[in-house]
């Protein structure tokens, strides 16, 4: 980026690279650029929500994990299968409500037409609708392991297993997807925005969008 960039004194330093993260991971946090975009300014709310239910999801993951294979060899019993009330199975219920809706309304303003829809292509669509098979099989498969390991019933056992494995093809296939759709912007748009805020792009951007004001003060 630094090599691309030929506008006059471009490339240098302005502001250090620990602040500079810090700034992205704040906008990150709030998705502020949406806000200040008014044609996008609408898709703010499914990106957020997406966003953070996914979030939740991974932390929901990392420390199931955690707690099955690491956990044991300190000592420690693991907890898993979690309980209704245990609080990554709330963080995993809320992240999963949050993903669903985010996708859900991601989907009906790609839906919505307008001059203001955003484009949308194949890879666009397979991550959508991607993400929303993984919250609402994620969601099905904890209903029926609820109703079904309690009723003991042979074939409500079976059928929650089949939506288990698909649903662990669905996030397989969502990881192995990630360099080659928008997933893939949690990388390469970090890194894009840390570097701006490093060099002052991100403040010559924002100048050239101001309209020029007539008249004289």
């Amino acid at each position: 980026m630094k090599l691309s960039d030929d506008s006059p004194g471009g490339g240098a330093a302005v502001l250090g690279i620990v602040p500079s993260v810090v700034n992205v991971v704040k906008s990150a946090l709030f998705h502020d650029k949406f806000s200040k975009c008014t044609s996008q300014a609408s898709r703010r709310l499914a990106h957020l929500t997406a966003f953070y239910g996914f979030t939740a999801l991974f932390v929901v993951t990392v420390w199931a994990v955690l707690d099955l294979y690491v956990n044991p060899l300190l000592g420690i019993d693991s907890m898993y299968p979690f309980g209704l009330l245990h609080p990554m199975k709330l963080l995993a219920n809320v992240g999963a409500v949050l993903l669903i809706y985010g996708s859900v309304k991601a989907i009906r303003d790609r839906l919505g037409g307008g001059d203001d829809s955003p484009i949308s292509t194949a890879f666009d669509w397979t991550f959508v609708w991607l993400l929303l098979f993984v919250g609402v099989s994620g969601v099905c498969v904890e209903i029926l392991r609820f109703v079904g390991e309690p009723a003991d019933i042979a074939w409500l056992t079976s059928f929650a297993y089949g939506i288990y494995f698909l649903h662990l093809v669905g996030v397989v296939g969502l990881l192995v997807y990630l360099p080659y759709s928008k997933f893939s912007h949690i990388v390469y748009r970090t890194v894009a925005m840390v570097y701006a805020e490093h060099t002052g792009r991100n403040l010559s951007d924002s100048k050239s969008m101001v309209p020029a004001t007539s008249g004289s003060s």
